[in-house]
């Protein structure tokens, strides 16, 4: 009997510390949600705000066009070089049809293969640098926004609960 006494004050007790930190937990909620709100509702600040997230997007898109735009001239070129190459497959292709069945057939029949091979090859090299330089871009951009200090962030309270950490 003692042992269940016991476990239900033990019971109890737990249960009242855990109401204890949902209450607190409510609270700092609250105090966050109304802190954000007015913020949204200070003019100044939100236009404060929204210049400095403007100037932020400015500065990343003026960084990744030199490389976007480098991009896109590879993709152009390879796309023209792709349209080349099909050229010269399709020619291969109908010269090794039109040949008679001969040793001369059988060796344009390989080079046909041979170039396919070598083409569908090249593709995959351009298209892999061309994905390289754009994962590259995105992480540079990405360093460079991690390293930015606190103040530059784009949210309107970061500083103010950085700010009231530090002072309690």
């Amino acid at each position: 009997m003692k042992n269940e006494k016991f476990s239900v004050m033990e019971i109890a007790g737990q249960t009242m510390c855990a109401c204890k930190n949902m209450m607190q937990s409510g609270l700092k909620f609250q105090e966050e949600a109304w802190q954000r709100c007015s913020a949204l509702f200070n003019p100044a600040a939100c236009a404060l705000e929204a210049q400095k997230c403007s100037n932020d997007v400015a500065g990343i898109v003026d960084k990744a066009m030199p490389t976007t735009q480098k991009s896109i001239e590879d993709a152009w070129e390879f796309m023209e070089k792709n349209a080349q190459a099909g050229a010269c497959l399709v020619k291969k292709a109908s010269d090794a049809a039109q040949a008679s069945l001969t040793p001369e057939s059988q060796a344009l029949w390989m080079d046909f293969i041979e170039s396919s091979l070598r083409t569908t090859r090249s593709n995959a090299d351009t298209l892999m640098n061309i994905q390289i330089q754009a994962v590259n871009m995105w992480m540079e951009l990405l360093q460079q926004r991690i390293q930015m200090p606190q103040s530059q962030s784009c949210d309107p309270l970061a500083d103010k609960v950085v700010k009231s950490k530090s002072r309690g």
